[in-house]
C-alpha cells in the first residue's frame, strides 16, 4: 500500500479487505488457534497424576521399616516396625503435589484462552482499519486520501506488531511450561526420596497423625465457619443500611440547607474540564475516535450486554406472528444503547418483514406534527385527518412492523403537553392486531408518564434496559479498544505506592492486571453501567498516545463535576431537561409558564457553565454531568 498510487486507493483498499479477512478468518487464523489448541500440555500433566496414581495403587498399605539394627554380636540383632507408608505419602504429598498439577492446568488453560483470544482479534484490526480509510475516502467533503492512506497503513502495521507479539507469547509459554512441568515431576519424586529416607517411625506416626487430626480441625472449622457466614450478611446489611440512612440524611440536610462544603469550586470547572476532554479527543488517533463514537452502533461485535433484552424482543414477536396482538416499549437511561438494540433487532429477528421506522429526535406535541410522520413514513396523500390517517393504515395489507424512538418528546410537562401522546396512544390500540409496535423512550420520562397517564398499561411488554454490570462495561471498553491494534499500559498514580499488595507484585504483567482491575471497577462506579458515560471517561482516561500503545491514567477524577453550585431554578430546568432529553427556549418557557427572555437567561447560564449542550437549536444535558445532576436531583427529591 505504501506505495500504491493514491488514486487508485479505495478500489485497492476495498479489494485487500475483502480478500485479506477472507484468507485471515477462514484459513490462516483457525489453523494458528488450531495448532494452539493441540499443544494441549494439559494432558501431560494429566498423565502425569495419572502414572502416579498407578503406581501408587500397586503399593502395599503396609511397609516394615528397620527401626534398630546391631552388629555387635555374631547374629545380627535388629528391631522392626510396620508403618502405613502409602497413606503417609497419600497425605503428607501426594495431595499438594495433584493441588499443584491442577492449579498449573488452570493457568495453562487461562493462558491458552488468552492467547486464541489475541489470535481471533488479528482480523478485528486489519477489517476495522480498513474500514476505517475506506470511509474516509467516502467522505466527499474534504480530501482525505492522505490521511486515509496512513489509517490503512498503520493499522496493518499494527497487526503485523499483534503477531509478532504472538509468536513471542506462544515460544514464552512452551518455554515455561516445559520448565514448570519439569519442576512439578521432580519435586514429587524428592519429596518421596525424602519420606522413605525417614528412619524414624515414631516421627513418621505422629506426622500422619498430625495430617490426620489436621484434617478433622479443618472439617470442624468449615462447619462453624459456614455457619457463622449465614450470620454475617444479615448483620452487615443491617449495619450497612443503617449508616447508609445515617449519611444519606445528613447529605440531605446539608444540601437543602445551603450548608455543604462546596470548596473552592469554580463556576465554570465543568466548561474547562470537557473543552479539555475535546482537545484531547482531537489528538486521539483517527481510528480510536471511530471506534468510541457514541453514534448507534451497526457493528455486531461491539453490540455487548444485551443479549438477554434482544431475546426478549424476540419472543415477543414470535407471539405477534402467532396472532396475538404486541406492544413492545424499550425504556431507558439516554446512552445506554436502546437505538443500537432497536437496529439490530431490524437487521436480525424483523429481516424479510416491512418495517417503518419514525425517529422522534426532537418533540412532537402538535396533532399536525404527528400525522406529517406517519404520512412521509408510509407515503400517504396530504391533508387527511387524523381518524381517516388511521383508516388508512388498517387498509395496509399484510402485517407491518413500525419502531417508533424517542416517545418522550411525544410530550411537554405542561397542561396541554400530553394531547399528542394521548392520540398516538389511541391509535396505537387501534392498529395493535394489525402491526407490531416496538417504542423506545427515556426512562425519567417514561416514569413521568406513567404516574400521569400510567402509559405502562398501553404495552403488553416493557424491555427495561438496565445500565450495563462491571464486566460487560470492560468486555464493551475492551472489544474495542482490541480492534484498534494498539497496546495498553495503566499509568499508576503515587497512591499505589503505598498499597500493600500492590507493591508485593513482582512482575509488570501483574502490576499491569492489578490496575487494569481497579480501573474498570472504578469506571463501572463512575458510569453507573451507562455505555455513553462509560466510553466517555475512558476517553478522558487517556494520559497519551506513545508510539503503538495506549496510556491509561488509572487514577482519573471527576470530581470537578460532583459539585454544582445551582440555583433552584437551574436544578428544575435540568430535571425537565433528564425527563425531556432535548428542549428549545421557547419549550422551557411553555414548561414553565414564564417569558422566553427569562427561559433564555437560565438556559445560557447552564450552557456557558458547560453543563448543556446545543445541537441545531435543541439544548441536552451534556454527558459528563448526566450522573451527578441525577444524583443531585434525587438527593433533594425532585427526580424520584
Amino acid at each position: 500500500l505504501k506505495d500504491f498510487p493514491q488514486t487508485e486507493l479505495k478500489s485497492r483498499l476495498k479489494k485487500d479487505k475483502h480478500s485479506l479477512t477472507k484468507e485471515l478468518h477462514t484459513k490462516y487464523l483457525p489453523n494458528l488457534i488450531e495448532v494452539v489448541t493441540q499443544a494441549n500440555l494439559e494432558k501431560v500433566i494429566f498423565l502425569i497424576n495419572n502414572k502416579v496414581s498407578e503406581q501408587m495403587d500397586e503399593l502395599h498399605d503396609t511397609h516394615t521399616i528397620i527401626t534398630e539394627y546391631s552388629q555387635k554380636q555374631d547374629t545380627p540383632v535388629f528391631k522392626s516396625d510396620k508403618i502405613r507408608f502409602k497413606e503417609l505419602i497419600q497425605f503428607e504429598i501426594m495431595t499438594g503435589s495433584s493441588g499443584m498439577a491442577d492449579d498449573y492446568a488452570d493457568e495453562l488453560n487461562i493462558e491458552l484462552e488468552r492467547l486464541k483470544r489475541k489470535i481471533s482479534n488479528i482480523d478485528q484490526v486489519v477489517e476495522f482499519n480498513l474500514e476505517a480509510a475506506i470511509d474516509m475516502l467516502d467522505d466527499e467533503s474534504s480530501d482525505k486520501s492522505d490521511k486515509a492512506h496512513e489509517v490503512a497503513v498503520s493499522g496493518l502495521e499494527r497487526a503485523l506488531a499483534n503477531m509478532d507479539d504472538i509468536n513471542e507469547d506462544l515460544d514464552t509459554f512452551i518455554n515455561n511450561a516445559e520448565i514448570k512441568i519439569g519442576y512439578i515431576a521432580s519435586d514429587l519424586q524428592n519429596d518421596i526420596q525424602k519420606l522413605g529416607d525417614n528412619e524414624h517411625v515414631l516421627q513418621l506416626r505422629i506426622r500422619l497423625a498430625r495430617i490426620q487430626t489436621k484434617e478433622k480441625i479443618t472439617e470442624f472449622r468449615n462447619i462453624i465457619w459456614k455457619r457463622i457466614k449465614a450470620i454475617i450478611p444479615k448483620v452487615w446489611r443491617i449495619l450497612l443500611k443503617s449508616l447508609r440512612k445515617i449519611r444519606k440524611s445528613y447529605q440531605q440536610v446539608q444540601q437543602l440547607s445551603g450548608l455543604a462544603s462546596t470548596g473552592n469550586q469554580n463556576d465554570y470547572a465543568v466548561f474547562d474540564f470537557i473543552a479539555a476532554y475535546k482537545k484531547n479527543f482531537e489528538k486521539l488517533p483517527f481510528i480510536y475516535q471511530k471506534l468510541f463514537s457514541t453514534e448507534p452502533l451497526d457493528d455486531r461485535r461491539f453490540f455487548i450486554g444485551r443479549d438477554t433484552h434482544f431475546n426478549k424482543i424476540s419472543s415477543a414477536f414470535d407471539r405477534f406472528l402467532n396472532g396475538q396482538p404486541v406492544s413492545t416499549a424499550i425504556t431507558g437511561e439516554k446512552g445506554n444503547g436502546k437505538t443500537s438494540l432497536v437496529y439490530f433487532a431490524s437487521q436480525e429477528i424483523f429481516a424479510g418483514h416491512k418495517i417503518h421506522t419514525i425517529n422522534f429526535q426532537r418533540s412532537v406535541y402538535t396533532e399536525e406534527s404527528l400525522k406529517r410522520h406517519f404520512i412521509n413514513v408510509f407515503n400517504l396523500a396530504d391533508g387527511i385527518s387524523f381518524d381517516e390517517l388511521i383508516n388508512e393504515l388498517l387498509k395496509l395489507e399484510d402485517r407491518h412492523i413500525i419502531i417508533l424512538e424517542n416517545l418522550h418528546n411525544m410530550f411537554l410537562r405542561a397542561i396541554d403537553g400530553f394531547n399528542v401522546l394521548e392520540k398516538f396512544l389511541f391509535m396505537m390500540s387501534k392498529l395493535q392486531n394489525k402491526y407490531f409496535w416496538l417504542i423506545t423512550s427515556g426512562i425519567y420520562g417514561w416514569e413521568y408518564l406513567d404516574k400521569v397517564l400510567h402509559i405502562s398499561d398501553y404495552f403488553h411488554h416493557i424491555i427495561d434496559l438496565t445500565s450495563l454490570d462491571d464486566k460487560a462495561i470492560r468486555e464493551l471498553i475492551e472489544t474495542r479498544h482490541k480492534a484498534s491494534g494498539y497496546g495498553l499500559n495503566f499509568i499508576p498514580s503515587t497512591k499505589f505506592e503505598r498499597n500493600r499488595a500492590y507493591r508485593k507484585l513482582k512482575t509488570d504483567a501483574e502490576k499491569q492486571t492489578f490496575l487494569s482491575e481497579y480501573f474498570f471497577k472504578t469506571l463501572a462506579e463512575n458510569s453507573n453501567g451507562n455505555i455513553k458515560i462509560a466510553m466517555q471517561i475512558w476517553l478522558s482516561a487517556i494520559d497519551h498516545v506513545e508510539d503503538e500503545d495506549i496510556y491509561v491514567d488509572t487514577e482519573f477524577s471527576l470530581d470537578q463535576l460532583l459539585i454544582l453550585n445551582l440555583s433552584n431554578d437551574e436544578y428544575f430546568t435540568l430535571a425537565a431537561f433528564i425527563q425531556h432529553e432535548y428542549l428549545t427556549v421557547k419549550e422551557h418557557a411553555k414548561i414553565f409558564h414564564q417569558s422566553e427572555d427569562a427561559s433564555e437567561l437560565i438556559i445560557n447560564c447552564l450552557f456557558k457553565k458547560g453543563i448543556l449542550d446545543l445541537i441545531d437549536n435543541n439544548y441536552l444535558i451534556n454527558t459528563f454531568v448526566y450522573r451527578p445532576i441525577i444524583k443531585n436531583l434525587r438527593l433533594k427529591n425532585i427526580l424520584n
